[in-house]
């Protein structure tokens, strides 16, 4: 008693109880971690794709992606 997050946690868990309709809207983190590697690994391609540097090593390994898993196969 008392206790402000307490009593709120409690009132929120009451009318929690109420609803019938249970919405789950929560993302794992596992998905958000996937996401924002590819997301990543999309970026440094464009960035590869359009850099004028390192033409050499861009012969060799044109895609980011397959580089990246030659790299963990190592």
């Amino acid at each position: 008693m008392g206790n402000y997050g307490n009593e709120l946690a409690d009132n929120l868990a009451k009318e929690a109880t109420k609803n019938k309709e249970i919405i789950y809207n929560k993302i794992p983190k596992s998905l958000i971690v996937q996401q924002v590697k590819q997301q990543s690994i999309e970026k440094l391609q464009t960035q590869w794709e359009q850099t004028t540097k390192g033409s050499k090593q861009n012969s060799f390994f044109p895609n980011i992606k397959e580089r990246l898993k030659k790299k963990e196969l190592s």
